[in-house]
């Protein structure tokens, strides 16, 4: 066998190898995840009332699709890309797939920089963004909310500290 073959066929094999222990887990910040419990999306079942409550003529980003923006991209256990690096998967991701399964709508997740959801949603890109937002005074002026989770954010320090 030719050297230039050898290499070839060692690089195959070392890629093989490297892909088949990167199908279960991703690396974050030089840390090792693992994946493998959310590769199997949770879905729940239409919710007539909900979807009763939709306007009539109600104009969808993509029709039939709820279109979401997240954008804590990498960011376990919010949202994070899988081995493949396309699907999204993480808690933001199963919000926005159960409101989308309740509503009879098919999830169309979008990863989105965090300076792009206002304006997406706001311009009609986007349904809605699932993205670590917090509900703020000057927000509500803009946005409808709904929270999934208490949000008390802080700056802390040491009580004995002079900051």
């Amino acid at each position: 066998m030719q050297k230039t073959q050898k290499k070839s066929l060692l690089l195959a094999l070392a890629l093989a190898v490297s892909a088949s222990s990167w199908a279960q887990n991703v690396t974050i910040n030089g840390t090792g995840v693992s994946l493998e419990a959310n590769k199997t999306p949770i879905h729940t079942a239409k919710n007539p009332q909900a979807i009763a409550q939709l306007p009539k003529g109600l104009h969808l980003a993509v029709p039939g699709k709820l279109t979401v923006a997240v954008a804590a991209l990498n960011s376990p256990p919010l949202t994070v890309f899988s081995d493949d690096n396309k699907t999204l998967l993480g808690s933001e991701v199963d919000i926005a797939r159960l409101v989308a399964d309740s509503l009879g709508l098919e999830l169309n997740v979008v990863p989105t920089s965090w300076e792009d959801w206002p304006l997406g949603v706001a311009s009609g890109k986007y349904d809605a963004a699932v993205s670590n937002i917090t509900v703020t005074k000057e927000r509500k002026e803009k946005f409808d909310f709904a929270t999934y989770r208490k949000d008390s954010l802080g700056f802390y320090v040491k009580s004995t500290s002079p900051l």
